[in-house]
């Protein structure tokens, strides 16, 4: 790679351990006596000079040294005897005749570099890794690495004395970070800070395709299609997370919502760009995702005509992944979630109309809760799951309305006021209530969840309700744009207040993208 220092000046040094007097120019077909002086303190018997050839491959030994003066530090090295076949530059170095003729220093010729900046060369993989650094060159121009490892390859350009970063290079993903945590926020300086949830991915499609943005569109559908799994049991489904840098190393972990959801902004981006030049890719990728769908279909029990809840689990403490794990609980979002996939598969490919009528009449039989007139978080252990979080309500109308059923979905909207929250000057919504299945919530304004009530509004044709709420949301909003995820911390229902990719793409999807 190269590097160009912009605004900033560093003393420029040479670490070679030796200099070559004749030939100058020494070309790589040379095959004669070199002579040069040793840069460091002549001692007799100390100071051997070792020949070396790189190439684009790695540096290697030659079987030619020679022993410097001990007064001068002079010395002369006959190449004559290298075959001529030996290709790559020629380098020399010093071996320490005091350290069992261990390399000392740095290898002839070695450009200028800045003293005090480095470059370094990480590994990303399930997190970032060190693996090398050398000085920055002073010539602005190649700076390369011997060798590296597996993975995502990372440079940074840093200095020496403070450990600032002060340029940063790795290859785009597509894929985009959840969070952005601040100091004292939970997730700060972990891991959690690169991670990408393919929920939050998708819905970053969803909002650049509202705001009709077509090559940022691309690229996110591009990102979305790296947590896509490709070959063996799993093939198709979209993995619930993934280090944002590296998204091939994550565990097999899949729940059937959020791969839905994927799948649904995947349709969406195919739907809005017929004429994209990889069309016809996209639509493979997306027939893979909706037979994943199908993987996950229960045709017994109480789940009967439902899809469960996915593959995978952690459990234990230290946490051990489960690969193996069938989750079979029946989740009412996920249902929701696939019917919306269907609906728009049955627009964009055809043949879905059967199997999304088929999965409305399940949820309405196996998930309605006709005594108190809403819909049930799922069905657990056989039984019906009869928590009540605000999304069973807010997408539950989206739901609803979608059906067909509108006054099922206006019903189910009068039940908001059990989760109004009002906090720093802005009324919205909490995800949970203690009385609604979730002993000890917190009171908070769920960002997140709040603009999909906002939705739900305008799908119901609420739009004096849309209007009331907007206008106290957005003042909640960043300097930077975004919405934070909720305006206090639940620790108890892993609720943070991080500047939040989902949240800021609900907004686009509750304003622009409403329809």
């Amino acid at each position: 790679g190269t590097i160009a220092l912009q605004g900033a000046t560093y003393p420029v040094v040479n670490t070679a351990s030796i200099s070559v007097s004749s030939p100058q120019p020494l070309d790589d077909a040379y095959r004669g006596v070199v002579t040069g002086t040793v840069l460091e303190t002549p001692q007799a018997f100390r100071w051997i000079i070792q020949a070396y050839k790189r190439t684009p491959t790695g540096t290697s030994q030659v079987a030619v040294q020679a022993l410097a003066d001990g007064a001068t530090g002079a010395f002369s090295i006959d190449l004559s005897g290298v075959s001529a076949g030996a290709d790559g530059e020629w380098m020399f170095g010093l071996l320490d005749a005091t350290a069992g003729y261990a390399p000392y220093g740095s290898l002839w010729p070695t450009v200028d570099t800045y003293d005090g900046l480095s470059i370094q060369h990480l590994i990303v993989t399930d997190n970032v890794y060190f693996w090398s650094s050398q000085q920055a060159p002073a010539n602005g121009a190649a700076y390369w690495f011997e060798n590296s490892n597996t993975g995502n390859k990372m440079y940074r350009l840093v200095d020496d004395s403070t450990g600032d970063i002060l340029a940063e290079y790795i290859r785009p993903t597509g894929v985009v970070r959840s969070y952005v945590y601040g100091p004292g926020e939970t997730g700060y300086g972990t891991a959690m800070e690169g991670r990408g949830f393919v929920y939050d991915q998708a819905l970053a499609l969803f909002a650049a395709i509202a705001s009709n943005k077509h090559a940022e569109a691309k690229l996110l559908a591009q990102g979305l299609l790296a947590f896509q799994t490709n070959g063996g049991q799993h093939d198709g489904g979209f993995v619930f997370a993934a280090p944002q840098l590296s998204p091939s190393y994550t565990d097999p972990f899949y729940r059937t919502g959020a791969h839905a959801v994927a799948t649904d902004a995947l349709l969406a981006f195919i739907e809005a760009y017929p004429g994209d030049s990889d069309h016809a890719q996209f639509v493979a990728d997306a027939q893979r995702a909706l037979d994943f769908i199908d993987s996950t279909y229960s045709n017994t029990g109480a789940t009967n005509g439902l899809y469960l809840g996915g593959y995978g689990n952690y459990s234990g403490m230290p946490q051990t992944f489960d690969s193996s794990a069938v989750i079979t609980w029946a989740s009412l979002e996920h249902s929701m979630d696939i019917w919306h996939a269907f609906m728009r598969a049955e627009a964009v490919i055809g043949g879905y109309s059967s199997k999304a009528t088929a999965l409305s009449g399940a949820i309405h039989s196996g998930l309605y809760n006709v005594a108190e007139q809403r819909l049930n978080q799922g069905i657990n252990g056989g039984s019906p799951d009869t928590a009540d979080p605000l999304d069973a309500n807010t997408w539950g109308a989206i739901y609803l309305n979608g059906v067909g059923k509108t006054d099922e979905a206006n019903h189910v909207l009068t039940r908001l006021p059990a989760f109004a929250v009002t906090q720093a000057g802005v009324n919205g919504y909490a995800p949970f209530y203690g009385a609604g299945g979730y002993p000890g919530a917190t009171p908070t304004v769920w960002y997140e969840g709040s603009f999909g009530a906002l939705l739900s509004y305008y799908r119901t044709g609420q739009y004096g309700a849309y209007r009331t709420l907007l206008d106290s949301l957005v003042n909640g909003q960043e300097s930077d744009g975004s919405f934070r995820y909720a305006t206090t911390e639940d620790i108890t229902y892993e609720i943070g207040i991080s500047r939040s990719t989902a949240a800021t793409a609900w907004f686009v999807i509750a304003t622009q993208g409403r329809d």
